[in-house]
């Protein structure tokens, strides 16, 4: 078994390190093209193949998915392999979430999970977040910023973060500047002219 087995159930165990980028409001007129674009966008990045609908099945043995998805709903979780930095392949899935309430947004998370990372890299330790993660971390972060900018050139996006578990968090004042307490462990991504900036932790 290695970190891109499918049907490995060690490699989905732990939790996930992952982009997660918030798109905007669900209620935004264009909301449903603009999560479909940023799907697109994702699995149009050389360092990821896919996709696929089934988790539990390798990928030689189900269909195949256009990186389109326009036969596939919005939030249904797609499944692939990601090539790291350090040359290692491991699973990963993408997932869209859609809130609701009154500040509400759609998110999308391209996500690593630690049981396969752990298999890939062997300097990595847990938690993640802990001092000494910056060897193994800023690579990953510096692809996942990539894919961010990749989103973003196909969809508006309102920011995004890297890191464990990070959707759904706040991660931007009033003014969109990154909250200190947030960029103090996680990377943080703002959208900034025709790009996407990177603020990279403080503290890794």
């Amino acid at each position: 078994m290695t970190a891109a087995d499918f049907l490995d159930s060690e490699n989905w165990h732990g939790t996930y390190y992952e982009l997660a980028v918030a798109l905007g409001p669900p209620t935004d007129p264009d909301a449903g093209a603009r999560v479909q674009r940023a799907r697109t966008a994702i699995w149009q990045d050389p360092r990821l193949d896919g996709c696929y609908l089934h988790r539990w099945a390798r990928p030689d043995e189900q269909t195949r998915l256009s990186p389109d998805l326009h036969s596939v709903h919005l939030t249904s979780p797609i499944y692939g392999r990601a090539l790291l930095p350090n040359g290692a392949t491991v699973v990963c899935a993408m997932h869209v979430v859609r809130e609701e309430g009154d500040d509400a947004l759609d998110w999308i998370a391209i996500c690593l999970p630690t049981g396969a990372l752990e298999r890939a890299i062997p300097e990595l330790d847990h938690p993640l977040h802990q001092d000494g993660s910056r060897s193994w971390r800023e690579p990953i972060d510096d692809w996942l910023h990539q894919v961010a900018d990749r989103i973003f050139q196909a969809a508006p996006l309102a920011f995004g973060l890297i890191g464990e578990e990070v959707s759904g968090h706040s991660a931007i004042d009033q003014n969109g500047a990154a909250l200190p307490e947030v960029q103090s462990r996680t990377s943080v991504l703002i959208p900034s002219g025709d790009t996407v900036t990177w603020l990279r932790p403080q503290s890794w």
